[in-house]
């Protein structure tokens, strides 16, 4: 599922989220097991895991980025403000592989290259 407004988020400025969205949506993707929720609009990434599905923040495509909460939501496994990115989603008969890369790093409003993996993780087939 891929929609704009994130469910959940740790963001400073958007978070926790769309409560809206929370009631409506993510009790219908618990129930039919759905795996794995994209979205973006705040400027960061983060995955947040809730009721068995994984909720992925991938704002990272080049806009100013947005700082995360240091007070995290319940349910955050990983989250970072710091890179652009993009995200790699392979799917296969054992499930989901997701690869998010880093492209550049934003320190001191200062953008210098850095490659490589921010992230990694499996989501076994259900």
């Amino acid at each position: 599922m891929i929609f704009h407004h994130p469910v959940f988020s740790s963001d400073a400025t958007y978070g926790p989220g769309s409560e809206g969205l929370q009631k409506l949506w993510h009790p219908v993707f618990a129930e039919l097991g759905v795996d794995l929720v994209l979205n973006g609009h705040a400027h960061n990434y983060e995955r947040i895991v809730r009721d068995g599905v994984t909720y992925l923040v991938v704002g990272g495509g080049g806009a100013n980025l947005y700082p995360l909460s240091p007070a995290r939501l319940e349910g955050s496994i990983f989250g970072d403000n710091e890179h652009y990115f993009y995200v790699v989603v392979r799917s296969d008969e054992s499930g989901l592989t997701v690869r998010v890369m880093k492209v550049a790093k934003l320190r001191a409003s200062e953008i210098t290259p850095e490659l490589g993996v921010l992230e990694e993780f499996a989501l076994p087939r259900k």
